[in-house]
């Protein structure tokens, strides 16, 4: 048996991160044949640099849950949901207050224009998916083949390499055929309005007022659909609010009140859980 397929595991630790970055298809790990398949691993309660490809991109998460900007949008992303990043496209994560874990997918830009040319012109108008438990399990089983591909037989690999991007192609466009009903459009328009300018200090009655239902219906979709509950959503927003003034200089105290928080005994527990220390140790580490 040859060279077996390698499936790239990293393990990202959040940092101070400004600006944003452009990724290379020609800088990834990647294999051969237009393709780059990595494992990855956020630690908890960090964002994660804004940044653009010059390559296509699918992930979906495989353990716990983060938050996923793209083009400016906001949105929550749980275990089951798959993403299409395109050329071009911006986005970035903060990572839940346990972290998550990833499978990404890198397609060179040549080798889908070469295998599928019509793919690139699609408007896709939808390019977050809910997965059904199927067509995860499917997925996962096309990436557990690649691991145990000979990686000497050229031909070997480039066919499953067509075979896993018409494979996921054909997800996408399933999807994209079907209206956007998996998550109600005033649920996802009032989790991405609460996001920008400083809404979320408003807390959860700034939420219910964006979506235009009542408390106990808006917990029940959010759960439904994102899998978490407003107050967390609020929190997470509210504790990177305060991890960014403290970061700007401002005491621990002041950056809790000033992010929504009355009480500081409970906000010092909730940044402990989502960052994994205490606001004082990680106003120490930023001075690093």
């Amino acid at each position: 048996m040859g060279r077996c397929y390698n499936i790239h595991k990293i393990m990202v630790h959040g940092r101070k991160m400004s600006g944003m970055k452009k990724l290379y298809f020609s800088d990834l790990p990647k294999n051969s044949g237009g393709i780059c398949i990595l494992e990855t691993v956020y630690t908890g309660g960090m964002k994660y640099v804004e940044h653009s490809h010059d390559f296509y991109e699918i992930f979906f998460i495989t353990e716990e849950s983060l938050t996923h900007s793209i083009n400016g949008k906001s949105m929550p992303m749980r275990k089951n949901m798959m993403y299409l990043i395109r050329p071009g496209d911006v986005h970035s994560f903060i990572s839940g207050e346990r972290g998550a874990r990833m499978t990404n997918i890198a397609f060179s830009d040549p080798f889908i224009r070469e295998l599928c040319p019509r793919m690139v012109m699609i408007d896709y108008r939808n390019p977050v998916l809910s997965l059904t438990m199927a067509e995860m399990d499917f997925v996962l089983h096309q990436i557990d083949q690649m691991k145990k591909i000979d990686m000497t037989d050229s031909q070997i690999v480039y066919g499953m390499n067509c075979a896993i991007v018409l494979s996921l192609f054909s997800i996408i466009l399933t999807h994209s055929s079907r209206p956007v009903d998996f998550c109600p459009p005033w649920l996802s328009k009032a989790v991405e309005s609460i996001g920008k300018d400083e809404r979320y200090l408003g807390g959860i009655k700034k939420l219910v007022e964006l979506s235009g239902v009542s408390q106990e219906h808006l917990t029940r979709e959010m759960r439904k659909h994102y899998g978490i509950t407003p107050t967390k959503l609020i929190n997470q927003y509210r504790l990177e609010h305060a991890r960014r003034l403290m970061l700007e200089g401002s005491g621990i105290n002041a950056a809790a009140l000033s992010s929504g928080f009355s009480n500081v005994t409970y906000f010092n527990r909730l940044f402990h859980n989502a960052y994994d220390c205490t606001p004082t140790q990680y106003r120490s580490y930023s001075r690093l």
